[in-house]
């Protein structure tokens, strides 16, 4: 359902999973220590720190987005309840900005926690 690039190649499926494609060949990624699984899983965002970044899963139907670290392992979650029809995410960085778009336009904001 999406991808993000950076170096490496994430593929977010329909079904929670995340296959990881690094130099032509896809690597081992499972997803470890969620919550509660995935569902409907939407947007994926990878952070530009290769080695050591988070990766950003945009989860619908939780109403949240998940972060991992890019070899898996979950590391947070911020939870947007009762906002309803999520559709992207976008991370600023710099200024430790999570962002959530909804279907009819309202973006959402939190400040990212520290060492994440």
């Amino acid at each position: 359902v999406a991808l993000t690039v950076d170096g490496g190649i994430y593929v977010l499926t329909s079904d929670g999973q995340v296959i990881k494609f690094y130099a032509d060949s896809q690597r081992p990624f499972e997803l470890e220590g969620l919550t509660e699984p995935l569902n409907s899983p939407t947007k994926i965002f990878a952070d530009s720190d290769v080695e050591n970044g988070s990766l950003y899963i945009l989860d619908q139907n939780n109403e949240r987005v998940v972060v991992t670290s890019k070899s898996g392992k979950y590391l947070a979650q911020y939870v947007f309840a009762g906002i309803k029809n999520l559709v992207d995410l976008y991370v600023l960085e710099e200024e430790g900005k999570l962002m959530v778009l909804t279907e009819d336009g309202k973006v959402y904001q939190e400040d990212l926690q520290k060492g994440i």
